[in-house]
């Protein structure tokens, strides 16, 4: 049945091996996201032995892992959710005193103590304290909770605002957790410098002294430093492969006729006049994919687009014959393997 995403488990198996190495050289604990693909059982199975905390930022996700290693809800928690944070988390990120407190409430109601991680806003402008005074000023109040225990602080770069990870940031993290430990007068557990976009710090080795947690997904998945596409050293970046069927194969012109207004999602594309081309019609779609996401693994073929359910893929300067019942085989980025895993219409294959 297709459209299929292939996963390669040996080539994931030694992206694990690697950053689980070399995070360890370096005294970093590795909170594995599993939130790309779904915390898929078999893919957490397969990393047991290589990390030290699970994270997700859906609860659905985090129930549903296993509980030998700490969970961690990455998204900021809701506080209609509180009793579920307590219940399927080990650990939060939290920026909000209010929803700290329901979480207080949560835990004592069920005789727990819940752990969270403060997180500060660098610039990035995602989830945060912009303002380092209001953190220290709640951290005061979080500190005297019975049921709340403020195990350590965390950054979150490259997200939202695309801001690259600097050695200036991770050394602002150090200081700030010199406030946070002279404050509540214990030494912090976790200094949490961020996800895939800083572990370049830690294979050249800048990563400054007392950092001492990162979040790892998409360097995992996609084998690269996120923040520029680049393979990190050892490290595969075909681990999955999206495989979609031909359900037509014609010669067309490339650009339509008629008038044009926007597409079915709202968009006005902007179309190349090449001529009459031989295009592919893949039985996928955008229900199942990102078209941008994905790169023919046959360099003569092009992504042209797709609609919720129809993949067009230019096939002219192929020189292989395509037919109807052939399938194209796809290089996935994270946005490819994230619409993919969230898609019950794509069969994932685990490839042994």
């Amino acid at each position: 049945m297709y459209p299929r995403l292939i996963i390669n488990r040996k080539k994931f198996e030694n992206n694990l091996s690697i950053v689980s190495k070399t995070l360890a050289g370096s005294g970093i604990s590795f909170t594995f996201v599993t939130k790309c693909f779904l915390a898929h059982p078999s893919l957490c199975e397969i990393a047991l032995p290589y990390i030290d905390h699970f994270g997700d930022s859906r609860l659905m996700n985090l129930d549903k892992l296993p509980n030998c290693k700490p969970r961690v809800l990455l998204r900021l928690p809701m506080i209609s959710e509180a009793s579920d944070v307590v219940r399927c988390a080990d650990i939060s990120l939290n920026s909000e005193l209010e929803t700290v407190k329901a979480l207080n409430t949560a835990a004592k109601e069920q005789g727990r103590v819940h752990s969270v991680i403060l997180m500060a806003d660098f610039g990035d402008l995602r989830e945060g304290y912009y303002s380092s005074t209001e953190m220290l000023e709640d951290t005061a109040i979080i500190e005297k909770m019975e049921h709340i225990k403020i195990i350590g602080i965390g950054v979150n770069l490259s997200c939202y605002g695309g801001v690259i990870p600097k050695l200036e940031h991770m050394e602002r993290l150090n200081d700030l957790a010199e406030e946070f430990e002279s404050l509540i007068g214990r030494e912090l557990d976790i200094i949490s410098g961020g996800n895939s976009s800083s572990l370049k710090f830690v294979f050249e080795g800048t990563m400054p002294y007392g950092i001492n947690n990162l979040r790892i997904g998409d360097s995992i998945l996609s084998g690269t430093d996120p923040t520029v596409g680049v393979p990190l050293p050892g490290m595969h970046s075909d681990v999955f492969t999206f495989a979609a069927e031909v359900i037509e194969v014609k010669e067309k012109p490339s650009i339509p006729e008629g008038e044009r207004g926007l597409d079915a999602f709202g968009e006005q594309n902007h179309i190349l006049d090449l001529g009459v081309r031989k295009r592919a019609i893949l039985a996928a779609g955008r229900q199942d994919i990102d078209p941008k996401g994905i790169t023919p693994i046959n360099p003569a073929y092009t992504v042209l687009g797709a609609s919720s359910d129809h993949l067009l893929v230019d096939v002219h300067n192929g020189r292989e014959s395509l037919s109807v019942g052939d399938r194209i085989k796809f290089n996935c980025s994270y946005s490819a393997i994230l619409r993919a895993f969230t898609s019950h219409y794509v069969v994932k294959e685990i490839l042994e």
